[in-house]
Protein backbone atom coordinates (compact mmCIF):
# COMPACT_ATOMS: atom_id res chain seq x y z
CA UNK A 1 0.00 0.00 0.00
CA UNK A 2 2.88 2.62 0.84
CA UNK A 3 4.52 1.60 -2.14
CA UNK A 4 1.28 2.58 -4.41
CA UNK A 5 1.02 5.92 -2.59
CA UNK A 6 4.59 6.96 -3.61
CA UNK A 7 3.76 5.63 -6.90
CA UNK A 8 0.84 8.35 -6.97
CA UNK A 9 2.57 11.17 -4.91
CA UNK A 10 5.56 10.90 -7.59
CA UNK A 11 3.23 11.03 -10.76
CA UNK A 12 1.00 14.14 -9.26
CA UNK A 13 4.39 15.81 -8.14
CA UNK A 14 5.55 15.48 -11.78
CA UNK A 15 2.33 16.43 -13.28
CA UNK A 16 2.62 20.41 -11.45
CA UNK A 17 2.83 23.39 -13.55
CA UNK A 18 6.11 23.53 -15.14
CA UNK A 19 7.52 27.35 -15.89
CA UNK A 20 8.10 27.83 -19.59
CA UNK A 21 11.59 28.09 -20.38
CA UNK A 22 13.47 30.62 -19.92
CA UNK A 23 15.18 32.02 -23.54
CA UNK A 24 17.94 33.54 -24.17
CA UNK A 25 18.95 35.51 -27.60
CA UNK A 26 22.11 36.37 -29.37
CA UNK A 27 22.29 39.51 -30.60
CA UNK A 28 25.20 40.36 -33.33
CA UNK A 29 25.51 44.03 -34.60
CA UNK A 30 26.09 43.45 -37.85
CA UNK A 31 24.87 46.99 -38.80
CA UNK A 32 27.26 50.41 -39.34
CA UNK A 33 25.82 51.64 -36.47
CA UNK A 34 25.99 51.40 -32.81
CA UNK A 35 22.66 49.76 -30.29
CA UNK A 36 21.90 51.63 -27.35
CA UNK A 37 19.39 49.72 -25.99
CA UNK A 38 16.95 47.09 -27.04
CA UNK A 39 13.81 46.29 -25.38
CA UNK A 40 11.11 43.64 -25.54
CA UNK A 41 6.71 43.46 -25.80
CA UNK A 42 4.37 41.16 -26.10
CA UNK A 43 3.66 41.25 -29.81
CA UNK A 44 1.69 44.43 -30.53
CA UNK A 45 2.05 45.77 -26.88
CA UNK A 46 3.56 48.93 -26.12
CA UNK A 47 4.76 47.27 -22.55
CA UNK A 48 8.05 47.50 -23.41
CA UNK A 49 10.98 46.03 -21.17
CA UNK A 50 14.63 47.00 -21.24
CA UNK A 51 17.07 44.46 -22.03
CA UNK A 52 19.95 44.35 -20.20
CA UNK A 53 23.00 44.02 -22.75
CA UNK A 54 25.26 41.05 -21.42
CA UNK A 55 28.68 40.76 -22.57
CA UNK A 56 29.68 44.00 -23.72
CA UNK A 57 31.70 46.61 -22.27
CA UNK A 58 30.74 47.89 -19.24
CA UNK A 59 27.20 47.49 -19.67
CA UNK A 60 27.36 50.00 -23.09
CA UNK A 61 26.12 49.92 -26.77
CA UNK A 62 26.80 47.15 -28.95
CA UNK A 63 28.91 48.60 -31.33
CA UNK A 64 28.60 48.00 -35.13
CA UNK A 65 30.60 46.19 -37.67
CA UNK A 66 30.27 42.72 -35.97
CA UNK A 67 31.89 44.06 -32.66
CA UNK A 68 28.71 44.14 -30.86
CA UNK A 69 27.54 41.19 -29.52
CA UNK A 70 25.47 40.19 -26.61
CA UNK A 71 23.57 36.88 -25.78
CA UNK A 72 20.34 38.16 -23.67
CA UNK A 73 18.07 36.48 -21.44
CA UNK A 74 14.44 37.57 -22.25
CA UNK A 75 12.07 38.70 -19.45
CA UNK A 76 10.38 34.75 -18.39
CA UNK A 77 6.70 33.77 -18.74
CA UNK A 78 5.96 35.63 -22.56
CA UNK A 79 6.45 32.10 -24.62
CA UNK A 80 8.31 32.34 -27.97
CA UNK A 81 7.31 35.19 -29.35
CA UNK A 82 8.40 39.33 -29.05
CA UNK A 83 8.46 42.24 -30.56
CA UNK A 84 11.61 43.45 -30.42
CA UNK A 85 12.85 47.28 -30.41
CA UNK A 86 16.32 48.30 -31.42
CA UNK A 87 17.35 51.62 -30.65
CA UNK A 88 20.52 53.39 -32.76
CA UNK A 89 23.17 55.69 -31.86
CA UNK A 90 22.54 57.73 -35.41
CA UNK A 91 19.20 56.59 -37.31
CA UNK A 92 15.66 54.87 -36.35
CA UNK A 93 14.64 52.71 -34.51
CA UNK A 94 14.08 49.63 -35.72
CA UNK A 95 11.05 46.95 -34.93
CA UNK A 96 11.21 43.56 -35.53
CA UNK A 97 7.75 42.20 -35.18
CA UNK A 98 6.72 38.96 -33.69
CA UNK A 99 10.11 37.38 -33.74
CA UNK A 100 10.06 33.54 -32.73
CA UNK A 101 12.52 33.05 -30.22
CA UNK A 102 12.24 29.44 -29.76
CA UNK A 103 13.71 29.20 -33.89
CA UNK A 104 15.53 32.12 -33.69
CA UNK A 105 18.49 31.91 -31.21
CA UNK A 106 20.63 34.55 -32.76
CA UNK A 107 19.65 38.02 -34.26
CA UNK A 108 22.03 39.35 -36.71
CA UNK A 109 20.33 43.10 -36.12
CA UNK A 110 21.77 44.59 -39.73
CA UNK A 111 20.42 42.04 -41.58
CA UNK A 112 17.44 42.64 -40.09
CA UNK A 113 17.73 46.09 -40.67
CA UNK A 114 18.47 45.39 -44.37
CA UNK A 115 15.05 43.15 -45.06
CA UNK A 116 13.25 46.16 -43.29
CA UNK A 117 14.32 48.58 -45.66
CA UNK A 118 13.61 46.27 -48.79
CA UNK A 119 9.90 46.21 -47.61
CA UNK A 120 9.20 50.23 -46.92
CA UNK A 121 10.53 51.27 -50.20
Amino acid sequence: MRYALCVVAGLLASCSTMDPPRHYVDFVNDSPDSVVSLSVAAPGSTNWQALHLHGTFNGGPLEGGYVGDANVALPDGQGCTYDVLVEFAHQKALLISALNVCKVQRLHIGHAWQQANLHTI
